[in-house]
């Protein structure tokens, strides 16, 4: 995608700095963090939003597996990565390091505010990658980090602010 290929190009820039300026760069790779605050944009602020607005919630089959991180485990990353010189210049993914399937995110969701099915509409169309969520041993390596909140955990977290 666009996306993809600008993320690349800022990417092999700052490695490029790095090496022959001896920039101090630490390139995270975040994959959904989510929490308090969520913007609308975003599968579970959109999943938020519409179940508040009482609104048909529109969705894809759901098929596609993805990693969700809550945001209290990304800062602490954040801050491990900051102090750790061995960091400099490395590429680091950040996330949970396992996958959820969005139908079960979406179903776990829709269980916790009472919301039924119904309010559901699946898209038959389909053109995101199937499977996207990060190995995170270089960041337990690294860093000494893994995430501490499950998913269900940070769910209810985030959902308790909004029942």
């Amino acid at each position: 995608t666009d996306y993809g290929k600008v993320k690349l190009k800022a990417t092999n820039h700052l490695k490029f700095l790095h090496q022959f300026y001896d920039f101090p760069v630490v390139i995270l790779r975040l994959y959904q963090v989510y929490g308090p605050g969520q913007d609308k944009n975003r599968l579970l602020g959109y999943l938020l939003n519409s179940i508040k607005n009482k609104k048909i919630i529109k969705v894809s089959k759901g098929d596609q597996m993805r990693d969700f991180l809550y945001i209290s485990d990304f800062i602490e990353a954040l801050f491990l990565c900051l102090k750790e010189k061995k960091t400099e210049g490395e590429i680091i993914n950040i996330g949970q390091g396992s996958p959820i399937k969005i139908k079960t995110l979406i179903n776990k969701t829709m269980r916790f505010f009472s919301v039924k099915k119904t309010r559901i509409k699946f898209s038959t169309k389909n053109t995101e990658i199937k499977t996207l969520y990060p190995s995170i041993n270089k960041a337990k390596r690294l860093i000494r980090w893994k995430p501490k909140i499950k998913i269900e955990t940070g769910l209810r977290k985030l959902f308790s602010l909004h029942a």
